[in-house]
């Protein structure tokens, strides 16, 4: 392994510059002495130095580059300068320190800061920090609160999910925006509250909401309530607004959608326990894996405006045994329905686009498309045993399906009336 026979490094106030990775991967190192010359610490100096115990950060050192201390397993607990202003991407990323005091004058933690590092239970944010970046505290499973200072005006996506220790989180008045996801699959969190003065969010019932209510942006996982009814109003659900954790205890069973919803965010539901889903008329966009792996539900109802439904959106529904597709939709996404308990599939001729393996099914023995001419279809939308299973097609289009490389291995291809209703 690189540099395993370094045990410590003592660095001369002669040098002005640390390159990139200079002391990457250095398993045995323990012990840095860093110069008062230098102003940064750059891109993955000490990354995965899993030994490093001991270090100096001087006080003129303005900037901890991306990936700089990224999985230094064994590094404690230790100050930060006064003078630092930014900690890059993934700067801490993986590190098993339990508490940090970030110094006044850093203005912004970059994507990933502190992500990962899952024996963090305290952190102090400065009054001069603006913004908390992408993933920054992601799946910091340790941390049970933080307060976020008045001068932070951005919380970015993903910020803080993942965080199982939190019970409560406060927006203050100074937050302008709230990236999706960023208090997601917290799964002890019960409540979100936000300043009466702030003019962008507010919180309804514990739930943050965006301050019109017209976007529902978190729903606190760790609430007992077995049903939620969303209110009135809501046009959209935000991208990990219920989603959880997988096999998390997690109490929702029960989502009342209003009418007037437009749309429902990527992973919006992921991993839920929600038991049915009736969508009202009013819903146009399913978005990337919104119910992917809601394993519970029994019942689903599609809306009848309903014109894409994306990509993974149900995968490994696996109780779902009934569908109806609405002759709204124009676009069905890449497995959007892989893994469902379906016995029968049918297609409506109102579909414009369908992704690969769209239908990848197990127990399927009817298929029914009503396309006049699949060459339409650019990719193969089912994967399902063919030799068992009977293709029903338009008349007049028998031919056309029977030489067509997706369609020519069914046990049997049946005509049928292309006006002939749902078989469900």
């Amino acid at each position: 392994m690189k540099c395993s026979g370094i045990t410590s490094v003592f660095i001369p106030d002669s040098v002005i510059e640390i390159g990139a990775k200079a002391f990457s991967d250095c398993p045995n190192l323990t012990n840095v002495r860093l110069p008062s010359t230098i102003r940064n610490v750059n891109y993955g100096v000490f990354n995965r130095c899993k030994s490093l115990k001991v270090i100096n950060i001087p006080d003129c050192i303005e900037e901890i580059g991306g990936a700089a201390f990224s999985q230094c397993d064994a590094l404690p607990t230790f100050s930060l300068p006064r003078s630092l202003k930014k900690i890059g991407i993934g700067a801490f990323l993986g590190c098993t320190f339990k508490s940090i005091v970030l110094p006044d004058g850093i203005e912004e933690l970059s994507k990933y800061s502190f992500r990962a590092c899952h024996d963090l239970r305290t952190i102090v944010l400065p009054n001069s920090i603006r913004i908390i970046g992408y993933g920054a505290f992601e799946i910091c499973d340790s941390l049970e609160e933080i307060e976020i200072p008045n001068s932070v005006t951005e919380i970015g996506s993903l910020a803080f999910a993942g965080c199982q220790s939190f019970k409560t989180v406060e927006i203050p008045y100074s937050v302008t925006s709230i990236g999706e996801g960023a208090f997601a699959r917290c799964s002890q969190l019960k409540q979100i509250y936000v300043s009466k003065d702030n003019n962008h969010y507010l919180s309804f019932d514990g739930v943050l909401f965006d301050k019109e209510m017209k976007t529902l942006i978190q729903y606190p996982a760790g609430r007992d309530a077995e049903s939620y009814r969303i209110p009135d109003g809501v046009k959209r659900i935000g991208s990990y607004a219920f989603a959880k954790k997988y096999k998390d205890p997690i109490q929702l069973k029960k989502v009342e959608f209003p009418y007037g919803l437009l749309e429902i965010g990527e992973k919006a539901f992921n991993c839920c326990e929600i038991e049915g889903v009736e969508l009202p008329d009013s819903v146009v966009l399913i978005d990337e894996a919104c119910f992917d792996c809601c394993r519970n539900i029994k019942h689903l109802k599609l809306s009848n405006s309903l014109e894409i439904i994306s990509d993974y959106a149900f995968m490994e529904c696996i109780n779902i045994t009934s569908l109806t597709i609405p002759p709204s939709v124009k676009h069905i996404g890449t497995s959007a329905f892989t893994s469902l308990s379906l016995d029968s599939v049918y297609i409506p001729k109102t579909v414009e686009t369908i992704g690969y393996h769209a239908f990848a099914l197990k127990n399927v023995h009817e298929v029914h498309i009503r396309y006049d001419n699949p060459i339409v279809l650019e990719k193969d939308p089912i994967f399902i045993p063919k030799e068992l299973c009977d293709l029903y097609v338009p008349i007049g289009s028998k031919y056309a399906y029977s030489i067509h490389p997706f369609f020519k291995d069914y046990r049997t291809i049946i005509t049928e009336d292309s006006n002939y209703p749902h078989p469900r």
